[in-house]
């Protein structure tokens, strides 16, 4: 459990770095979208497009480390009332649907990818599969980071 902590802590504070690159980049083609579209007069056919891409790219990556993180919106305060052990039920069955449903969208989202490679991008050009590639990725690392949260519901507390 500690070493597959450790690598899941390495691999999710990469995320977040590449989150925040991918962010950026997306906040300077916005920015450069607004300053040539109304500034210059002279709007850039590629930017409002890589904005979206890597919108994308955010959100699934970020939804993955948001697992770990415990940050998606849920209804803590019905869970709350129950006793522990009940909690921990009801969280192991949320885990492993959750486990389920990742593994489940990743597959499809690899069909996605495949059936998507020869679909270029209107304004750049670059094939979708590239684009939709976030989503198997995405739910992937949802999967681990759910399996983390499910054995740490069975990790001995310490004292």
């Amino acid at each position: 459990m500690v070493i597959y902590e450790k690598m899941l802590n390495t691999v999710n504070r990469i995320l977040v770095f590449i989150i925040t690159v991918l962010f950026g980049a997306m906040s300077l083609a916005s920015l450069l979208q607004v300053i040539f579209r109304y500034v210059l007069k002279q709007p850039l056919p590629w930017s409002e497009e890589l904005a979206r891409f890597l919108f994308v790219w955010v959100v699934f990556l970020g939804s993955a480390v948001a697992i770990k993180e415990k940050a998606h919106v849920g209804l803590e305060y019905f869970v709350d009332q129950l006793k522990i052990s009940q909690r921990k039920i009801i969280y192991a069955l949320a885990y492993i649907l959750c486990m389920f449903m990742s593994i489940i969208i990743c597959i499809n989202g690899f069909n996605v990818v495949k059936s998507t490679l020869t679909q270029l991008s209107p304004a750049m050009q670059v094939p979708m599969g590239y684009v939709y590639f976030a989503i198997p990725l995405g739910f992937l690392l949802s999967f681990f980071n759910f399996i983390y949260l499910f054995m740490e519901l069975f990790k001995p507390v310490a004292e």
